[in-house]
């Protein structure tokens, strides 16, 4: 199993690989740093016209945005993956240190992102929920105190995913178009733009969202929305939510076997 904890004591290094990765994301850019607060409140607002108002479907905006800025962070990380490895050939080969500093460093710059829009959601939901005449509206940050663990979790959830991902497309190249198919499917799979209650039966757990819920994605986000709008996202009722949460420990484990096995090999395939 490869020493993560070894890895970690180099964290001179990961955050210079962070800061690298920020700056090139960036570079040239006339907005720079702000695109990380503009990218998610354009797509959420893309959504709500096309659903709200030409579908004409009665959506939280609230669901919506935490779904987008949710999501935001696990496309980020996944479609970054591919490139972690490949896309620095020469550093691979060149310059030895624990090459899962190179994931774990793109994953931690996305993460930086993430936790500046999580802050712009925050505002938007209390000012939302306080100037709201709907009945149905109401401002609950009870359930706040849920948001670490939601957060920690997600982020072993989507480093277990780059690991697989970034390792796998060193050998196979292939890897990085599957993923975008993947991707795309998990996005209509998981309830980012919809209510997870949409795969219920008037509220009741049935076969089929017992299985929904086995995505980790479709309990992280209850979780990520429990925090945000309390009693408002009501406890899934599937007893499948705990456990499929657990699989983002799975997942990480599973990312951390692979990348052991196959990080002696990479020099050599780049």
């Amino acid at each position: 199993m490869l020493d993560l904890a070894t890895a970690l004591k180099r964290r001179e290094l990961v955050v210079n690989l962070a800061v690298r990765t920020l700056k090139v994301r960036y570079k040239g850019s006339a907005l720079g740093f702000m695109w990380t607060l503009i990218n998610p409140l354009l797509m959420m607002l893309i959504y709500y016209v096309f659903i709200g108002i030409v579908a004409k479907i009665k959506v939280d905006i609230r669901i919506m945005l935490t779904g987008v800025i949710f999501w935001q962070f696990v496309v980020m990380c996944t479609g970054d993956a591919a490139g972690a490895l490949a896309g620095h050939a020469n550093l691979v080969k060149k310059v030895y240190f624990p090459r899962v500093l190179m994931p774990f460093s793109m994953c931690l710059a996305n993460a930086v992102n993430y936790l500046l829009s999580l802050a712009v959601l925050l505002g938007l939901v209390i000012v939302i929920s306080t100037t709201s005449t709907s009945t149905d509206v109401w401002l609950d940050l009870s359930w706040f105190w849920l948001l670490p663990v939601a957060l920690v979790l997600q982020f072993a959830l989507v480093f277990g995913v780059a690991l697989i991902v970034s390792a796998l497309n060193v050998y196979f190249r292939d890897i990085e178009h599957v993923t975008s198919v993947v991707l795309m499917a998990l996005f209509f799979m998981s309830p980012i733009i919809y209510p997870v209650e949409m795969v219920r039966h008037d509220g009741v757990a049935t076969t089929l969202s017992r299985w929904y819920m086995m995505n980790p994605l479709a309990s992280l986000v209850t979780l990520v929305r429990r925090a945000f709008l309390g009693t408002g996202q009501p406890w899934p009722p599937e007893w499948t939510f705990v456990p499929s949460l657990a699989l983002c420990l799975v997942v990480l484990g599973i990312g951390l076997w692979l990348f052991s096995r196959l990080e002696p090999h990479f020099a050599d395939q780049l």
